[in-house]
């Protein structure tokens, strides 16, 4: 997590990061306590098993 904040406060603000050739915006969040059993499963995480 140090190394990701380093990072962001380096950007300027509202600047895009590119991954594989294309521009995506960065953010972060912390997650709520037992976030994973009030938000349900997730449809990406279903589609990984």
């Amino acid at each position: 997590m140090p190394r990701l904040r380093t990072f962001l406060e380096e950007l300027p603000e509202s600047s895009p990061v590119e991954i594989d050739g294309r521009k995506w915006s960065v953010g972060t969040r912390m997650p709520f306590p037992h976030e994973d059993l009030w938000m349900g499963r997730n449809a990406e995480m279903s589609r990984a098993e």
